[in-house]
Order: structure tokens, then sequence, then C-alpha cells
């Protein structure tokens, strides 16, 4: 995490958190939705990279789908939560300064992670992905994003905190992953519609591969 308000936020958190739906933060659980999603992609002869796996709401549930799962998570507090499993290894770094060029893996996924981070933070999450991925690999990334303009979070009412998210209009981050390389193989409108609350923000899926010719 870059941004000083999200920081300050989860560091709070992670010291007093008791129950991992925590980091859900009053919305609701889209875990089994996400799972299925990602099972259509997985093969147990492929190694995932989960980028802020937080408190194992979804690696908790693919681990037995792929060869191996490496879960990036920054906080030791959440990731206390990841169920013991010799197929999960559990790194504890923050996103922006992991070195993606250590591991190896075929599929990457970000789950409502990425708007913790400001644009240009995002475009270096992506490149790192991209440079690391193998010919044809998948990259899935699901976030709540603008429906018509970038979405600046600063404080949430809800919350009662200091907060920081950047729901990027989702075009735009469509055509910052295309100027990396990416393909875009689907954009899905992935929940039921009483799952988006907010008229200017939506949850997609974004699908994309490391086409190299």
């Amino acid at each position: 995490m870059g941004n000083n308000d999200a920081i300050n936020f989860y560091n709070k958190l992670s010291k007093k958190i008791i129950n991992p739906l925590e980091l859900r933060n009053k919305s609701k659980d889209t875990s089994v939705l996400d799972v299925a999603f990602i099972s259509n992609y997985a093969d147990k002869n492929k190694t995932l990279l989960d980028i802020g796996s937080g408190t194992g709401l979804l690696v908790n549930h693919l681990y037995d789908k792929f060869k191996k799962i490496i879960a990036i998570e920054n906080y030791i507090e959440f990731s206390k939560y990841i169920v013991p499993n010799k197929k999960i290894e559990i790194k504890n770094e923050n996103l922006l300064t992991f070195d993606y060029i250590q591991e190896h893996f075929d599929i990457a996924t970000a789950f409502g992670s990425m708007h913790y981070f400001d644009e240009k933070e995002s475009i270096k999450i992506y490149t790192e992905v991209f440079k690391n991925l193998p010919k044809n690999g998948i990259f899935i990334i699901k976030n709540q994003m603008g429906v018509n303009e970038d979405v600046l979070i600063t404080h949430s009412d809800e919350l009662n905190s200091d907060y920081f998210a950047q729901y990027r209009f989702v075009e735009k981050e469509i055509k910052n992953l295309e100027k990396i390389g990416f393909t875009l193989l689907e954009k899905r409108d992935i929940y039921p519609s009483h799952y988006n609350r907010f008229t200017n923000t939506h949850f997609y899926a974004l699908v994309l591969q490391k086409k190299i010719v």
C-alpha cells in the first residue's frame, strides 16, 4: 500500500481484527462468487500468484485447484487467518516493493486490492506482473471501478475514518493495462445488481492475457 490514509486505516485494523470478514469493510462477502469465477481458470498444474490475499477469503478455498498458491499480504495479522497448507506460500510483503521476478507463476489475481493504490502505483504493479507472467499467462483483476470517471474517496462516513480508495474509470484502467501489453479477454459484470451499492462505481472483473507474437 502506498497511500498514507490507506496504510493508517489498515495499520489500525490489523491491531484489532478478530474476524476475517472484517476486511470486507461493511461490504457483502463476495468470496463464493469470486472463488467460482477464478475456478474457471484454475489448473492443478499451474501456480497462482494472489496479490493482496488479506485474510484468505479466496485462497482458503482455492488451494486444491492449483499446484501452488503464492499469497502476497502486507499484514501478518491478516494472513494468520490463511489456512495452513503446504500448497500455500505466504509472503508478508508490500505489493509495491515485492520482488515479483523471484517467483514463478502462471496465473495472477488481484481481487479487491488495487483501489488502495493510485494510478501510478497500480501501473507499477501491473507492469511487474506482466513482465513475469509466462506467454499466454492470465491476470484477473476484480475491483470496484468508476462507471464514467475516476472516483476518489478520502474519508468514509460509513467507517467513520479517513480512508483512501481510487476507483478508476474502468475504460481507463483497461487502456492502462493494454498499454503495458495485456490483451483484454473479458470485462465481466461479476455480481448481481444489488451488490453495487453506488451509482458512480461498479464491480467488474477484467480477464487479461499476456499474448506475445
